[in-house]
């Protein structure tokens, strides 16, 4: 007979099913073998280098970091992640030794104490931006720390270099500030009246440059930090945005200690003068985070409502405006420290789990 039976007593299978199956098969594998290879590419992307070569990373960026200070602070911290990711804290330490060596090796030789101070001071902030990046410990405590370090080694490194030259930092702001004021000798008498106003805020608030110049070091540290935390697949919960950004407690607390230190030091009966001008200094440090915590706020706001950017742009030139006038986004970071606008889950780490209102806020905005 044609259609011979097995010895299960069923009918052989026809050869068109028979083929459908195996083609079916078939192409069952070979979609596997794509996805497969597919996958194996993507995971391929986020293959983490080895430690040598975050080390070559490195190198290249404290070469560059002597004669390209903020770019080189960018490498440095991009290699720093690169060499720490998901490895121990021993290696982490080696690494961040190794960098601060080569940055202030090739800092001296390339430009003597001068060059090796910039270049150290910058590569100490990429340095500590990069572990605290790849450790997942970017929080805004430790980041106020890395910026408040870094502006006092810059203020130590220069004036360093002033004694050396047998001057104090203070003279060689003066000193500056007469260069330039020579410049424009033949200026009318309201020139000279605004010379020496600003005189007179240059010998107050010329601490407050070092902090400026720390806090664009670690922003450009920080830009290089998070291309190499997300090529790397890191996880994007422990990078906060800015709508997050909080101030912690521990600088308010600063905030009063200093207010007590200004209204004290006229009383003084040593230092006094020193102590009116380190408390200003340090108050105004501490407006800069509060500026971008009302900043942050602003930021929340507008996304929660949906604001087009041409509105967005307007309101942030009008914002900027009464920050100048009468400090307004001052008091806004001040005002959202107690009243907590953003119902933020204070008191955890970067990627913790938020609040329900948190998380409905941002599932609004997204």
């Amino acid at each position: 007979m044609k259609g011979k039976r097995d010895n299960t007593g069923l009918p052989p299978v026809p050869r068109g099913t028979q083929g459908t199956h195996t083609q079916g098969s078939r192409d069952a594998q070979g979609s596997e073998k794509r996805f497969g290879s597919y996958d194996a590419k993507r995971s391929a992307a986020h293959e983490q280098p080895s430690f040598e070569q975050g080390l070559l990373l490195v190198a290249l960026g404290a070469l560059v970091c002597s004669y390209l200070t903020f770019v080189g602070a960018a490498l440095v911290s991009y290699g720093m992640v690169v060499t720490c990711y998901k490895r121990g804290w021993r290696e982490a330490l080696g690494a961040s030794l190794l960098a601060l060596l080569a940055v202030g090796g090739i800092g001296y030789l390339s430009g003597g104490f001068a060059a090796l101070t910039s270049a150290f001071c910058a590569g100490f902030i990429a340095v500590c931006v990069g572990v605290s990046v790849s450790r997942g410990l970017s929080t805004t405590s430790i980041n106020l720390v890395i910026i408040a370090a870094g502006a006092l080694l810059i203020l130590g490194g220069y004036a360093l270099l002033a004694t050396l030259d047998g001057t104090t930092l203070s003279a060689s702001v003066d000193e500056a500030f007469e260069f330039y004021r020579s410049q424009y000798a033949n200026v009318s008498l309201n020139g000279s009246v605004g010379f020496a106003y600003l005189k007179g805020l240059m010998k107050l608030f010329w601490p407050t440059s070092f902090t400026l110049v720390a806090l664009a070091y670690y922003v450009v540290a920080r830009i290089g930090a998070r291309g190499a935390y997300r090529g790397l697949g890191g996880n994007r919960t422990l990078l906060p945005q800015l709508a997050e950004y909080d101030v912690p407690l521990w600088l308010v607390a600063l905030g009063i200690l200093t207010l007590a230190v200004y209204a004290a030091s006229p009383t003084l009966p040593y230092y006094g003068d020193e102590a009116f001008q380190a408390s200003v200094n340090v108050l105004t440090a501490i407006r800069f985070a509060l500026v971008v915590q009302g900043v942050a706020v602003v930021v929340w706001f507008l996304r929660r409502h949906g604001v087009s950017p041409v509105l967005t742009m307007a309101l942030f030139i009008f914002a900027a405006f009464l920050e100048i006038q009468v400090g307004i986004v001052t008091f806004v970071g001040l005002a959202d420290i107690w009243a907590n606008f953003r119902r933020l889950s204070r008191g955890k780490r970067p990627g913790g789990e938020k609040t329900a209102q948190t998380k409905n806020q941002s599932a609004s905005a997204d």
